[in-house]
C-alpha cells in the first residue's frame, strides 16, 4: 500500500467510534452532536438507534426529540449489525457478573469482530469490556472529544471521564483474572 493510502486508512481507523447510547444523548445534552458527526466517523449499534429518542434540554428542561434516522440517512452517521452468534457469546460470557443491555450487547459484539473503539459511560460494558480483553478497543467519550479536539460548553457528569472509565476497566480486569486466570 502506497504510504499516502496508509495514511489515509490510519486517519480513518483514528476517527472511527462507535457509541452507546449513553454517549449520544450527552452529545446532543451539551450541544455538540453536529460537532462530532463532523470530526469523528461517528457508528452505532442497529439496538442503540432504537433506544436513542429524546433528551432533556439543560438548560430549559424541555423534552428535544432526537432524530437519528436523518444523520443515518445523510450518511453522516453508520449503522453496525452484530453477529447473532457473537452477541451469543459475549451475553454468555457476562451474564453471571453483569447486566448488559441489547445495545451494549450488540455494540461489544461489533468491537469484538471489527476492532473499532466503542465509547460507553456505562459501568457494566466497560466491566465487560475487560472481561473479554478488549480493554484497548474501550474510551471515554472524554478521550473521544479530546481526540478530537471538542470542547464542551457545559460540564460533563463523572462518568463520561476517562478517570472513571480506567476505574471501571481495571475493575473488569481484575474480574477476568479472577475467573479465566488470563492477567491483564
Amino acid at each position: 500500500m502506497p504510504p499516502s493510502a496508509t495514511t489515509r486508512l490510519e486517519t480513518t481507523l483514528a476517527r472511527l467510534v462507535l457509541l452507546d447510547a449513553n454517549v449520544i444523548l450527552e452529545a446532543f445534552r451539551l450541544g455538540i452532536w453536529d460537532l462530532l458527526v463532523t470530526k469523528a466517523q461517528v457508528s452505532i449499534a442497529s439496538t442503540v438507534v432504537g433506544e436513542v429518542d429524546h433528551y432533556f434540554d439543560p438548560v430549559t428542561g424541555q423534552k428535544t426529540r432526537i432524530d437519528l434516522q436523518s444523520y443515518i440517512t445523510t450518511r453522516k452517521v453508520a449503522v453496525e449489525q452484530g453477529d447473532a452468534v457473537r452477541m451469543a457469546a459475549v451475553r454468555g460470557a457476562c451474564e453471571r457478573y453483569m447486566e448488559l443491555h441489547i445495545g451494549e450487547v450488540e455494540s461489544i459484539a461489533v468491537v469484538a469482530d471489527a476492532g473499532v473503539k466503542f465509547c460507553t459511560a456505562d459501568h457494566a460494558a466497560a466491566k465487560a469490556m475487560a472481561l473479554l480483553d478488549l480493554s484497548e478497543q474501550a474510551t471515554s467519550f472524554e478521550g473521544v472529544l479530546r481526540k478530537h479536539g471538542i470542547t464542551p460548553k457545559l460540564k460533563m457528569k463523572p462518568h463520561f471521564s476517562t478517570a472513571t472509565m480506567n476505574t471501571w476497566l481495571k475493575e473488569g480486569s481484575i474480574l477476568r483474572v479472577q475467573t479465566f486466570g488470563k492477567k491483564p
